[in-house]
């Protein structure tokens, strides 16, 4: 069931029921060592989700030991390491969003 929040598992992947933790990689970004989706956190309580795919050079930390009941956004057309302030409402949204991104 979705509901709009992050654990630190991969949202994508998460649409498939497949948990897999985010890690961080060398840009200091959260990145899904399986789909390459990228994550960034305000460090408050939101994660939102880049609109470019990771490398895969990833470090040893994994989201699930940092991020507890984060809000799903959307990151700012003009500064990737910012949210746009939109919470994903639906499965149905994040879906089209992570298909045109």
């Amino acid at each position: 069931m979705f509901d709009g929040f992050s654990d630190g598992n991969c949202p994508q992947c998460l649409l498939d029921d497949k948990k897999i933790p985010l890690v961080v990689n060398q840009m200091d970004f959260w990145e899904c060592p399986v789909c390459r989706l990228q994550c960034v956190t305000d460090r408050v309580s939101v994660l939102s989700i880049i609109r470019e795919r990771g490398n895969g050079l990833l470090k040893d930390i994994l989201a699930t030991d940092w991020i507890k009941q984060f809000i799903l956004s959307r990151t700012d057309l003009n500064n990737i390491t910012k949210s746009d302030g939109s919470k994903f409402s639906e499965e149905r949204e994040l879906r089209e969003y992570l298909d045109n991104h």
